[in-house]
């Protein structure tokens, strides 16, 4: 071989490995700024589901009653507690007393059920309200009538941050024609 052609081969191999040395740092480059992209979207998921529930509101006079039930429930289960425990204490109770105690635990463990499930159905029946504003703030835009169909997408401009309300007890909203209030699938989700 000559020497020029091994001078030649020399100087592309010193040539390749320069440039893979000196595209690792613009490949590394591009790794962070894809996982700073991926940080910024997830970030900005996080904001506008923030935005969401920020502009949550729970009436102060529903929360007061709700708390008095559960103060109500509490000295309720106590009275139980304690009258299962005198009933330990006796060597026989009477079996009209036991199923007494029995029937109001069961009433209890379901107004406590009742109780819990509240601020969804209060949270839906908001969203409703949102929903049936924002369906007749596009019909007066659009000039719809009683009867006319919609859909959802067509509403998503009207609410805070474009996020279309739902329900949060997992209940299927459905928006209805102009003229009719929106529902949910679950049982007291409507607007009254």
């Amino acid at each position: 071989m000559k020497r020029g052609t091994v001078l030649m081969l020399f100087f592309l191999a010193v040539l390749a490995l320069g440039i893979g040395i000196l595209s690792r740092p613009v490949y590394q480059q591009d790794e962070r700024l894809i996982s700073l992209q991926k940080d910024k979207m997830e970030l900005d998921e996080l904001r506008a589901e923030n935005e969401e529930l920020s502009s949550i509101r729970v009436d102060d006079a529903e929360l007061i009653r709700l708390r008095q039930e559960n103060i109500e429930l509490l000295k309720l289960r106590n009275e139980v507690g304690q009258l299962n425990q005198s009933r330990q204490s006796e060597d026989s109770p009477e079996p009209e007393a036991v199923r007494q105690l029995r029937s109001e635990n069961e009433q209890l463990q379901q107004q406590m059920q009742e109780l819990q499930a509240l601020p969804d159905r209060a949270t839906c029946i908001r969203n409703l309200e949102l929903i049936d504003a924002a369906k007749k703030q596009w019909a007066e835009k659009n000039g719809s009538q009683k009867g006319d169909p919609i859909i959802m997408d067509d509403l998503a401009g009207y609410f805070p941050g474009g996020m279309i309300p739902v329900c949060p007890a997992g209940g299927h909203c459905s928006i209805n024609r102009i003229g009719s209030p929106p529902a949910c699938s679950l049982n007291g989700h409507s607007i009254p």
